[in-house]
């Protein structure tokens, strides 16, 4: 997670890959004024259920494809005006899954006496512990990279410290994580990226960024679960202390629950995704869909919250739940909240607003203020200012 200090006036591209859409952001970044989201542009991607992942590459592939031709001709006809640079410094790939998995870990070490701590040291005890859920030989036979690894916390003899190189301790503790993906992958998505240098491009995972922005936004706020709704899937983090303890994801997605609607009560996607609309507004009423409409959008909330508490069934050990979740939906938000609400009684629940994130990103007048781009942008900005590790 270690880039290049950005020149004054470099353009970045932000590439948020979802399993049912591809949003482009380019951002423009100068030295100590906050980073300008200056153009967008999105993509949908179709879904057949059954079709198996080679489809989901090749539209995703033809999304970017198109996107790259929308990016290019955007820079082509800004240049001419003087406003921006002719080129685009570094590419950044975000991915949610199916394209991404990441595992959260912490780990304590003992000395005998006081030893000091070094970043050579951290980094030599994670890769170490790393072996232990990631060995190097499923690295090679999975055809599988690690695309990031991020510190959360440092604890010297159990207390938290900010700046911990060169203190002594005769205990460390160690909060981290680490995402993986394709190798393939990631070398279908370089090629894609015509617009900068293959090297210049990076790849993240999407929860991971959203809580390093969180962490700007709610600073006071030290454990939540985060829940991220796409397409064809929902993405899961327990935050404690600050730091990320549990990745998870699913496959029921917004989707995924609108066609298993249409399907229960026999009606097509537009008129179920209607209904879901209407039902999460309360303005469901015999003009606009009949009991049965009502009772298959409520199973449909039902079924999405089931199969997250069949997620957290399985771990182990066992993740507490902390009393605040922060859910972000590619659409219908108020419809997974309630849904939240029943499958977790008492549960608060935050959906950001994007009054809450300006405070640190810019957006172009006429660009759609998309809450993920600007999230994404704060981390990334944050990443390359050195205020992560």
């Amino acid at each position: 997670m270690l880039f290049t200090k950005p020149p004054q006036g470099s353009l970045i591209l932000i590439l948020d890959i979802q399993s049912s859409l591809v949003r482009a952001s380019l951002v423009y970044v100068e030295e100590n004024v906050l980073p300008r989201i200056v153009h967008t542009y999105h993509k949908n991607i179709g879904s057949r259920p059954g079709s198996g992942s080679s489809r989901i590459i090749h539209t995703t592939l033809e999304a970017l494809k198109e996107i790259m031709g929308n990016v290019y001709h955007f820079i082509n006809l800004e240049v001419h005006k003087d406003k921006f640079p002719k080129k685009i410094k570094e590419a950044h790939f975000v991915l949610s899954s199916p394209w991404v998995i990441s595992q959260a870990k912490t780990l304590t070490q003992k000395f005998e006496q006081n030893v000091q701590v070094s970043e050579k040291l951290i980094l030599d005890l994670i890769s170490k512990e790393r072996t232990n859920f990631l060995p190097e030989s499923e690295l090679e036979n999975n055809h599988v990279d690690i695309i990031e690894q991020k510190i959360f916390n440092v604890r010297l003899n159990g207390y938290p410290v900010a700046d911990w190189k060169d203190k002594k301790t005769k205990e460390l503790e160690i909060s981290f994580a680490v995402s993986v993906a394709g190798s393939n992958t990631e070398e279908l998505f370089r090629d894609a990226c015509t617009i900068v240098p293959r090297s210049h491009v990076h790849f993240h995972s999407s929860l991971l960024l959203q809580h390093i922005a969180l962490r700007q936004i709610m600073p006071h706020q030290a454990a939540y679960t985060l829940v991220h709704v796409h397409g064809e899937l929902t993405d899961v983090a327990v935050v404690n202390r600050h730091s990320c303890i549990f990745f998870g994801s699913y496959p029921v997605g917004a989707f995924t629950v609108v066609r298993r609607i249409a399907r229960e009560s026999n009606t097509d996607l537009e008129v179920a995704d209607s209904a879901v609309k209407l039902c999460a507004d309360n303005c469901f009423d015999t003009t606009h869909g009949t009991g049965k409409d009502i009772s298959a959008v409520q199973a449909g909330g039902e079924y999405w919250g089931r199969e997250m508490q069949k997620m957290f069934a399985t771990v182990q050990p066992p993740v507490g739940l902390p009393a605040h979740t922060i859910l972000c939906g590619h659409v219908h938000e108020s419809f997974f909240v309630e849904s939240l609400k029943a499958a977790y009684p008492g549960t608060q629940i935050e959906m950001l607003t994007i009054e809450q994130i300006k405070p640190f990103v810019r957006y172009e007048a006429h660009e759609e203020p998309a809450r993920l781009s600007g999230l994404y942008t704060m981390a990334l900005y944050s990443i390359m200012r050195g205020a992560v590790i």
